[in-house]
C-alpha cells in the first residue's frame, strides 16, 4: 500500500495538492475498501472514524482519483 500511496503523492504533487494527513487517511479509506462502493459519505464517515477532516467530498473530486461534482482547484 505505501507504494501506492506515494503514487499518489505524486499525482497530488503534479496538481499542485500536498498529502496532507486527512488525504492520505482518505486515500488510504479509498485503497482499504477498493473492493467496496463506497458512497462520498461512507468515505467521510470512515474518514471521521479515524479523525480527520471531510476533505473527501470537496477536494479528492478534483485529483482525478476518485469522482465527484465539487471543486477545490487550485488556481
Amino acid at each position: 500500500m505505501e507504494g501506492r500511496i506515494n503514487r499518489i503523492k505524486k499525482q497530488l504533487h503534479s496538481q499542485k495538492y500536498k498529502l496532507t494527513p486527512q488525504r492520505e487517511a482518505t486515500v488510504r479509506v479509498l485503497l482499504e475498501n477498493e473492493e467496496d462502493h463506497l458512497s462520498a459519505e461512507d468515505v467521510y464517515l470512515l474518514v471521521k472514524e479515524k479523525g480527520t477532516g471531510n476533505w473527501t467530498r470537496h477536494c479528492l473530486p478534483d485529483t482525478g482519483i476518485a469522482d465527484g461534482t465539487e471543486s477545490c482547484r487550485q488556481n
